[in-house]
């Protein structure tokens, strides 16, 4: 009979452990989702900036390529650290995680418009995988600020 009150009061069991898990893994869905958020609301501000240029003629066509590449990963950049800070751990995964779904939904949108990948996209993948990697591993290891002075 004291074994039952031991184990009652004392130890967890197997389903306190899981629960642990599923909040830590919902915790690192919403980073996610708060990534990425963060990271699509920004690129619809910059994408409007560079529309609006474009239309203006400041930026040549040529450039288009190299301009998408460079929003691409900041884009990548964004979203991780803003991810990384939300979850307080595993930045690195985290931000390689956003920055493959950005991927992913640039390539989804590029091909409904009919264009083919090539090689440029494996560049622009490997880019922005790096630019979230990094990007993650430091919104993680950032120490905040102390209020006051």
């Amino acid at each position: 009979m004291e074994k039952r009150n031991i184990r009652a009061k004392g130890k967890s069991t197997e389903g306190n452990k899981n629960t642990g898990r599923k909040s830590e893994d919902s915790r690192q869905k919403k980073a996610v989702i708060v990534g990425c958020a963060a990271a699509i609301a920004a690129g619809m501000v910059l994408l409007t900036i560079l529309s609006v240029a474009m239309s203006a003629g400041k930026v040549p066509i040529w450039a288009v390529k190299g301009i998408g590449l460079i929003l691409g990963c900041l884009l990548a950049c964004i979203g991780a650290f803003f991810c990384a800070r939300h979850a307080k751990q595993n930045g690195f995964f985290l931000g390689m995680l956003c920055a493959g779904i950005l991927f992913a939904a640039g390539m989804l949108g590029s091909l409904a418009i009919g264009e083919t990948p090539g090689f440029w996209a494996l560049v622009k993948l490997f880019s922005m995988l790096l630019c979230g990697c990094l990007c993650g591993s430091i919104g993680v290891n950032l120490k905040q600020r102390k209020k006051g002075f």
